[in-house]
């Protein structure tokens, strides 16, 4: 699908927001968090520096899905649709968009810190496939330790660029229609790479919900349908049996349904950590 954000130069976008005295400060600090409280306590897990506790959270549901590289690169682009659309916002509106652009990634840096509230007490994981003779597959794999799944951080950013993206468009180009097509890139690009954690086995069914879920917890106009359009969408591939997709959209609906009743009773982030110190693992 053609549109304004696809062609953008990511390359371009990165120098320029740290050109912009209004967007460095906040992409630099974005930039450290991703470091401090992704990265690091990864690696110093794997290498055994600090010890944390993980849970291994695959479900048996993940068997229906077929472990496939075709999907890495798709699952590599999360990081450039929202450089992407920010570029975007600043093509379309100029110097204009800058305080929704800073808004943007101050957000983004925070679903880290929120992610983060749940990893520094557990870590999580999920068994995947050897890389094997694919180079590029194995360089994800040597660059991620994998201990950071629950909730999945994919999910969470890319369900975010939707939802900010879409706010704005709102706010500076209000009652047009003349971004409808964007506004469908996003949407079915974000499902594209939600399926592709799937498939690469860097997550399972149970991450998808939890960073729907997280995500919630930290965007104040979270768009309370939107966990059910994507799970909905999501797995339309003749990969994978209608039934087993209907199978895992129930449970995926499902188990986010569950963290929003028992939201109601103790925060967010705790509904997360006693999910995973509850967590029967399997294998």
């Amino acid at each position: 699908m053609k549109n304004r954000i696809i062609h953008r130069s990511v390359g371009r976008a990165i120098l320029l927001f740290l050109a912009k005295k209004e967007t460095r400060k906040i992409s630099l600090k974005l930039a450290k968090t991703i470091l401090d409280k992704f990265f690091l306590p990864q690696f110093q897990s794997k290498f055994k520096i600090k010890k944390n506790k993980i849970i291994t959270i695959d479900h048996t549901l993940d068997k229906l899905i077929p472990f496939s590289s075709d999907y890495l690169k798709t699952y590599m682009g999360f990081t450039s649709l929202w450089i992407k659309s920010v570029s975007f916002l600043y093509k379309e509106f100029g110097e204009k968009a800058l305080p929704y652009i800073y808004q943007f990634i101050d957000g983004l840096e925070q679903l880290y810190q929120t992610a983060y509230s749940v990893y520094k007490v557990y870590q999580s994981t999920t068994a995947r496939p050897k890389s094997g003779k694919n180079i590029p597959l194995k360089l994800v794999h040597m660059a991620d330790p994998h201990l950071n799944c629950l909730p999945s951080l994919h999910v969470m950013i890319v369900s975010y660029t939707l939802i900010r993206i879409n706010s704005f468009l709102d706010i500076l180009a209000p009652g047009s229609d003349t971004y409808s097509k964007e506004r469908k890139y996003l949407f079915f690009t974000a499902v594209r790479i939600i399926d592709s954690v799937l498939f690469l086995k860097q997550h399972s069914v149970n991450c998808i919900p939890a960073g729907l879920f997280a995500l919630r917890s930290t965007v104040e106009d979270f768009p309370e349908e939107l966990p059910y359009q994507i799970a909905e969408k999501m797995l339309n591939t003749s990969r994978i049996s209608r039934i087993s997709k209907k199978t895992i959209e129930h449970y995926m609906v499902e188990l986010y349904k569950d963290f929003l009743e028992k939201s109601k009773h103790v925060n967010d982030t705790e509904v997360l950590i006693d999910f995973l110190q509850n967590y029967k693992q399997i294998g």
